[in-house]
């Protein structure tokens, strides 16, 4: 009989011993005969019980802990330095993997071996007083590194990665305090790695009020960061192919729109992200030529977010620069069917072609998420 496929399982925990346990456990359930589970978890430097919780938790559990605390990304790094696995999968001391994810994630290996990652679907649930609704994110059907370089497409436990594209990929930058594994994802996708879809798989991404994303100036800021390193790899890397490069273009002028949107708190960054929305449409406007591409998933992809930038910008039209008022209507000339359309009619455009691009209905294994999450969920597309 064959051995195993390690997967190792790298959980940071800073001050999260309430969490620690049911996040191991969800690891350690993924066990099979073919399938073996490392977990690694790497505490940095908590001043609760932590180092006890992950004492107690067997030996399966390999536990470092960090002196001084340095961060979500270097306790990641932490727990990368002593993974053995195979493939690895990043899940935070507060998120759960449901039943089976793990094995669905080799099976999309299996299918399509020069794969370097697989992407799976994940459910937001609001514990602890936390206001929102569940919501089940949207999970898109190819071309995540060009849906990459509008916005991150997923958390990262919804992740695997052969372990051998981490090690080309390198370790996480500890400067980045937000975002650092959307940062991760495209150094990776920029190294001409690309991932595949695991539709039936679920992780549980639980909101509690005290996560990092929780504060959103600061993740808005470092999103600034992140819009402008995708922009250096679209010119210099892999990141997208030829044929896929104006695609890739309106993705990230999208992307760089709806970040100005956000930023109303810094009126330099706001006027950054202009400027860099400006600079991707004309980089886009090179490659128009892609227009007549016979793809139809490329054409709906290009559609979409040069649908959304158009809408983004409508709504700050008013607080264009001069430079992005420019790129407005230079998007709108290129897709002359959008400029006749009011924002509503827009808005369900951009939701009907989302559509098109996701992977449809929801996953059989969310009906076995206790406490009837599925009847509060939010399904529609994410902004």
């Amino acid at each position: 009989m064959p051995s195993p496929v390690l997967v190792s399982v790298l959980i940071p925990s800073h001050n999260y011993a309430r969490f620690l346990s049911e996040a191991v456990a969800s690891a350690l359930r993924q066990k099979s005969d073919s399938l073996d589970v490392e977990v690694v978890v790497a505490d940095d430097a908590s001043t609760d019980n932590t180092e006890a919780v992950a004492r107690s938790l067997g030996d399966d559990i390999v536990y470092v802990r960090r002196k001084e605390c340095g961060g979500e990304s270097a306790a990641r790094n932490e727990a990368l330095a002593r993974a053995r696995g195979d493939f690895l999968v990043f899940l935070d001391a507060d998120d759960l993997l449901t039943e089976g994810v793990l094995a669905r994630h080799l099976r999309v290996f299996e299918e399509q071996p020069d794969l370097g990652l697989s992407v799976c679907r994940c459910l937001d649930i609001f514990t602890d007083g936390a206001v929102g609704e569940n919501r089940l994110w949207p999970l898109m059907r190819s071309h995540g590194h060009i849906h990459v370089c509008n916005a991150n497409v997923a958390p990262v436990h919804c992740f695997m990665i052969r372990s051998e594209v981490a090690r080309q990929t390198g370790l996480f930058n500890t400067s980045l305090k937000g975002c650092a594994d959307y940062e991760y994802w495209l150094r990776c996708f920029s190294l001409g790695f690309r991932a595949g879809v695991c539709p039936e798989g679920l992780v549980i991404y639980r909101k509690h009020g005290v996560n990092v994303t929780h504060n959103r100036p600061h993740m808005w800021m470092h999103e600034v960061v992140i819009h402008s390193l995708a922009f250096d790899l679209l010119q210099t890397s892999r990141l997208a192919a030829e044929h896929e490069k104006l695609a890739a273009w309106l993705a990230l002028a999208c992307g760089c729109a709806g970040v100005a949107l956000n930023i109303t708190f810094n009126a330099s960054l706001r006027q950054k992200m202009q400027d860099l929305f400006a600079a991707a449409v004309h980089a886009a406007l090179e490659h128009r030529d892609l227009l007549a591409t016979r793809d139809p998933d490329m054409r709906r992809l290009q559609g979409l977010y040069a649908a959304r930038a158009c809408m983004v910008c409508r709504e700050i039209r008013a607080d264009l620069t001069p430079g992005a008022l420019e790129a407005a209507r230079i998007l709108e000339d290129l897709f002359p069917q959008f400029a006749a359309r009011d924002s509503g009619d827009l808005r369900r455009h951009c939701n009907t072609l989302l559509a098109s691009l996701a992977v449809p209905g929801i996953p059989e294994s969310l009906c076995r998420v206790s406490g009837g999450m599925a009847g509060g969920m939010a399904g529609g597309p994410s902004a």
